[in-house]
């Protein structure tokens, strides 16, 4: 599927929790240049049935969200600072909110992030995230993945209504770009999402 590029929608992405909502009057934002993002924000979900949404990762988790009922979608990118402000549950309030979308509507896509077989982090991060940092030969790993699905679950969120890749960038940083790998040379994954539209049909007759 070809992504027009003057519909899509691309954040400023500031390691927050903000949350935007996106209208057709926002095509092309971003799109080509970081100096016209959508500033201050870095999750985002619309209606509006031409957008395109897009976020850049490196390691951080991007997270899609679709509610096929009231045709709406969102995206959002979490590191662990979007994680502490509990960004993913806010996001099922926004759908909440926005759309009058139930827990039960929707349905949430984690895209590649590093995981918690890499995903090293400081001590100082057990009393933020409690279990889901673990020690292991005197480091500690922080399960990003983990933490985001149980901020779902406590929003409603059912198990079968996430669906996740599993692919560490990490590990995985011949097919993905990681900070952690690569340091700040790194690169951007593009990670997009739009409606599907109808496709028309044609019926041959005799």
């Amino acid at each position: 599927m070809r992504v027009p590029f003057e519909q899509v929608v691309a954040l400023e992405q500031v390691h927050g929790a903000n949350i935007i909502r996106i209208t057709e009057h926002d095509a092309g934002k971003g799109a080509r240049s970081d100096a016209d993002a959508v500033r201050g924000s870095d999750a985002a979900l619309t209606n509006a049935p031409e957008s395109v949404l897009a976020i850049r990762t490196a390691d951080c988790a991007p997270l899609f969200f679709l509610d096929p009922r009231h045709r709406a979608i969102g995206m959002a990118h979490v590191g662990w600072r979007g994680a502490s402000e509990r960004l993913a549950s806010k996001m099922v309030q926004a759908f909440r909110h926005q759309f009058l979308s139930k827990p039960s509507d929707l349905i949430v896509g984690f895209g590649p992030m590093i995981r918690s077989c890499c995903y090293q982090v400081g001590k100082e991060f057990k009393s933020v995230f409690g279990s889901f940092v673990t020690k292991r030969a005197d480091h500690f790993y922080f399960d990003l993945a983990g933490w985001i699905t149980e901020e779902l679950r406590s929003e409603g969120i059912d198990l079968k209504q996430i669906h996740d890749c599993g692919f560490c960038t990490s590990c995985s940083n011949d097919e993905f770009p990681s900070y952690r790998k690569e340091g700040a040379s790194a690169r951007h994954m593009w990670s997009v999402l739009t409606f599907e539209k109808a496709r028309k049909s044609k019926h041959a007759s005799k």
